[in-house]
C-alpha cells in the first residue's frame, strides 16, 4: 500500500461499521410513477383512451425530463427538426403496460390492419380521471401532456422516422 494511505489509516481511530440503508429510486424508475404516467397519457394524449406501444414509448420518454419535454414540444410545433430528439424505448416501460394490464387498468386492442393498440379499461379510466383531478399529484407531466394535446399516430411515426422527411 502506498505511503499517502498508511499515514491517513493510521489517523483513522474510529472502527468502520458499514450499513444497508434503503435507496430511493428515481420518480421515473418506480412502477407506480409509470403506470400512473401511462394512464395519463392515454387519458390527455390518446383517442379515446387509446394509443399504440410506439407513441406511449415516445411520451414516455419524453416526459421523464424537463429538457425532453421542451425538445418535444419544438417538435411537435415545428420550430425544430425531429432529428433533434433521442428516442428511447425503454423496457421499463413495457414492464409498467404488464403491471398495468395485469391490473386490469389497461387491456391490448388488435386492429384489423394487425396492429396492436393499449387501451385504458373502465378501471383505467376510473384511475386516470382520479390521478388527473389530484392537483398536487404528477403537476409537472399533467402540464406536459396538455401541451401536447391529442398528438396523432402518424404525428408520432413521423418523429420516429425523421431520416425520411
Amino acid at each position: 500500500m502506498p505511503e499517502i494511505f498508511d499515514h491517513l489509516l493510521n489517523g483513522i481511530s474510529a472502527d468502520f461499521v458499514f450499513r444497508a440503508r434503503p435507496t430511493s429510486l428515481p420518480p421515473e424508475l418506480r412502477p407506480d410513477w409509470r403506470i400512473s404516467v401511462l394512464l395519463l397519457i392515454l387519458k390527455i394524449t390518446g383517442r379515446a383512451g387509446k394509443a399504440s406501444l410506439k407513441k406511449l414509448h415516445v411520451l414516455g420518454w419524453v416526459i421523464r425530463h424537463q429538457s425532453e419535454r421542451d425538445a418535444f414540444l419544438q417538435v411537435i410545433a415545428g420550430e425544430v427538426p425531429a432529428d433533434s430528439l433521442m428516442i428511447r424505448f425503454d423496457p421499463a416501460l413495457n414492464r409498467a403496460v404488464e403491471f398495468a394490464v395485469g391490473s386490469k387498468l389497461l387491456a391490448f386492442e388488435r386492429l384489423s390492419s394487425g396492429g396492436l393498440n393499449i387501451v385504458l379499461t373502465e378501471r383505467g379510466k376510473d384511475s386516470a380521471a382520479r390521478i388527473a383531478e389530484l392537483h398536487d399529484c404528477l403537476v409537472s407531466e399533467k402540464s406536459f401532456l396538455h401541451r401536447v394535446g391529442k398528438i396523432s399516430e402518424a404525428k408520432v411515426e413521423n418523429i420516429l422516422t425523421w431520416e425520411d422527411q
